[in-house]
């Protein structure tokens, strides 16, 4: 990534940041560019902010996110 783009990916994912972190699930959350790492009681809590992330996510900016591991 250029600069331009570190800046952009910024940009758009400070709203993912703010809205990640409004989940009563969210324990903490670290985003280092476009990687996003979420860190939930259990499997299941984190499972269900990614069911609803990834649908605002698309809707908010276009953008699709890998499916969980």
């Amino acid at each position: 990534m250029n600069d331009d783009q570190r800046q952009l990916a910024n940009a758009y994912l400070d709203a993912a940041d703010r809205w990640l972190l409004a989940q009563p699930e969210v324990q903490a959350h670290v985003r280092y560019m476009d990687d996003i790492v979420v860190w939930c009681a259990t499997r299941t809590d984190a499972m269900a902010v990614f069911a609803r992330f990834a649908p605002w996510l698309e809707a908010a900016w276009g953008l699709r996110l890998k499916p969980p591991r």
